[in-house]
């Protein structure tokens, strides 16, 4: 029975100490004016609040942050919390977020650091061209990032209006959960994955490969510049709008459903495509060298072929290609059609590649 009691006691003695070193590791600090710097090894950035706030993202030698709050009151103030390498930084309870006029923050890194911000109202993040970092912005409105950098994961979520603009932009994820809009420019590289998720737009704006697009629940993506890519797979599950112009892919294959409606033009090598429902695939600036296209119920689709086209129409489809490719295969069932289309001669107002729709 001692024997007992004592093992008792010392787990009770060594599941207080781990208490007291868990505690110890929560560091609370209590901001009101003036300027602090937080410890260098701070990997995970956490800002919740509506103050307007401002964030600076600068390479440096030695990593740190510097924190300055412009209020209005004595009274307000902003509680710092550090556990480990996670620093968050939210509004004390006593404080109202209608005094703080803003937070100005300017981190030093020189390891890639991962920054979050929540219910931010107006906020502008700047960073130099070779800041590396992740950023997650969710819940909140009119955000803009400027002066470019390298992100390996932009997590765009529940936010009106998101810019990035105003220098040059390193992408590899994007991941965009509407409602919202999202608009980044000035993309300059990057192998680039989209992942889009509920109702609100997405566009991309600049020279870089995609890798691939997963887009659901009525979101709209759109592509514009010079964007090269191997072979490409778009996921949708209807009611999409997708839009990319100036592709240069190797291989592209989709299935189109509902009211799906891709808009491409550029260049595609091999073309592999099923519609169904009322989808539509408007190639009208579309070469593609090989085509193997199928549609079904009210589906529609337009392009223009160089060597090879296999074309299967069934129900009230329609497909209709311009072209003169050296091997053909078209089977249309029921009321389907498929129709070749006179190219007229390419001059500056038709291009090559035009047709119906």
């Amino acid at each position: 029975m001692k024997i007992f009691k004592d093992n008792i006691l010392i787990k009770g003695f060594l599941l207080t100490i781990l208490v007291l070193m868990l505690t110890g590791c929560v560091h609370y600090s209590v901001l009101t004016t003036g300027q602090s710097t937080i410890p260098a090894n701070v990997r995970q950035l956490y800002i919740d609040g509506p103050f307007q706030t401002q964030i600076f993202v600068i390479n440096g030698n030695e990593p740190r942050i510097n924190i300055s709050l412009d209020s209005q009151g004595k009274s307000t103030a902003v509680i710092i919390k550090q556990y480990g390498d996670t620093l968050t930084i939210q509004p004390a309870h006593s404080a109202s977020t209608k005094d703080i006029s803003h937070i100005i923050l300017s981190i030093y890194i020189k390891n890639p650091i991962n920054i979050s911000l929540n219910h931010a109202n107006w906020p502008l993040i700047y960073s130099k061209p070779g800041a590396n970092f992740n950023l997650t912005v969710q819940n909140s409105q009119n955000v803009r990032l400027g002066g470019g950098g390298i992100i390996p994961q932009l997590t765009i979520r529940n936010t009106v209006n998101f810019t990035a603009a105003n220098g040059p932009l390193y992408l590899s994820e994007v991941n965009f959960e509407g409602p919202g809009q999202a608009s980044l420019n000035e993309i300059v590289g990057g192998y680039v994955t989209v992942n889009a998720i509920g109702p609100g737009s997405l566009t991309l704006n600049g020279n870089f490969t995609l890798e691939s697009i997963n887009q659901q629940n009525g979101s709209s993506v759109s592509l514009n510049g010079k964007i090269n890519g191997g072979n490409i797979l778009i996921r949708t599950n209807g009611r999409q709008q997708v839009m990319m112009q100036g592709i240069n892919f190797a291989g592209l294959q989709f299935k189109g459903y509902n009211n799906d409606n891709f808009d491409l033009s550029g260049y595609v090598g091999q073309l592999n495509v099923a519609l169904y429902d009322n989808a539509v695939l408007s190639g009208r600036w579309l070469t593609v060298d090989k085509a193997y296209v199928k549609t079904y119920d009210n589906a529609f689709a337009n392009f223009y072929v160089n060597k090879l086209i296999f074309a299967q129409a069934e129900d009230q489809s329609r497909i209709s290609y311009s072209g003169t490719p050296a091997y053909r295969y078209a089977l249309a069932k029921e009321a389907a059609a498929i129709l070749p289309v006179t190219v007229p001669a390419t001059n500056a107002i038709n291009k090559g590649g035009w047709s119906l729709n």
